[in-house]
């Protein structure tokens, strides 16, 4: 298992895990301009990049987490995990925020849901 920053050759590989997830809005394109805007992290298995997570931050009080995910095959093997263990190590006094539907996952590792939010549309 190997951690690091996105770069261009990775860009294939992070648009067919969210095209898995069904997220349609992504494309090769878009996320070319994502990785000038936003900082994406992946998690390689054997030379196979199996997930990712896109961030957003100040770097000195908020760290937003855009997307975390993993490859359906390569869920429930820790790499999520590890991805958010590698963040917390990189932004060790960055407050980390996100939106999700997994609570269960992020409530073991101890984020508390603050039910607050909004999101358009």
């Amino acid at each position: 298992m190997f951690i690091r920053n996105a770069i261009d050759t990775d860009i294939q590989s992070i648009n067919e895990i969210a095209q898995q997830e069904g997220w349609k809005t992504f494309s090769i394109e878009k996320i070319q301009q994502l990785l000038i805007t936003s900082r994406i992290i992946v998690i390689e298995v054997n030379n196979e990049v199996v997930g990712y997570t896109r961030l957003l931050t100040d770097e000195t009080v908020t760290l937003y987490i855009t997307e975390l995910v993993v490859t359906k095959t390569h869920r429930k093997k820790g790499y999520a995990k590890a991805l958010i263990d590698y963040l917390l190590a990189q932004y060790p006094s960055v407050r980390i925020e996100l939106l999700s539907e997994n609570n269960s996952f992020y409530e073991k590792l101890h984020f508390r849901n603050i039910g607050t939010g909004y999101r358009l549309p």
